[in-house]
């Protein structure tokens, strides 16, 4: 048992939690079943029961209870399995389309055409002869200390 008053409180709080969220992986656990069984049965309110389910699961991801990509690949199976089993077709969400390839080819020679930047002239090495002065300068004001 802990001794200080500050342990003694977080053991309070950790059962505390630990209920919430064996209650919560619970509820999520059942609706999975639940969705499963209805993906069986081929229930009439098969795609609600589903769709509830995958929020059920989200919302375990937000509270900290399920990982993000265990909750994804559940989500998936349950996906799938709604899909195979499905006696309408899963709604179409909207999604990002990938770019045509005629484009990326006409965009290809637009870029070779571009001409190469000039060669800076002697302004670089003006800068690096700087320093090598500024080092001859140092050595005889160390040697004179």
């Amino acid at each position: 048992m802990a001794n200080i008053k500050a342990a003694k409180k977080d053991i309070k709080r950790n059962a505390r939690n630990r209920s919430r969220n064996l209650s919560n992986k619970t509820q999520m656990k059942s609706a999975i079943k639940a969705a499963y069984a209805a993906i069986e049965s081929k229930d009439a309110n098969q795609l609600t029961i589903v769709r509830n389910t995958l929020s059920i699961i989200d919302k375990s991801v937000s509270k900290g209870i399920l990982n993000k990509n265990t909750a994804a690949r559940t989500k998936s199976k349950l996906a799938l399995a709604n899909n195979k089993g499905a006696t309408t077709p899963a709604p179409v969400t909207a999604t990002k389309k990938a770019a045509p390839k005629k484009a990326a080819a006409k965009k290809a020679p637009a870029t070779t055409t571009k001409k190469a930047a000039p060669k800076k002239p002697a302004a670089t090495t003006a800068k690096k002869a700087a320093p090598k002065k500024a080092a001859a300068k140092k050595a005889p004001a160390a040697a004179k200390s």
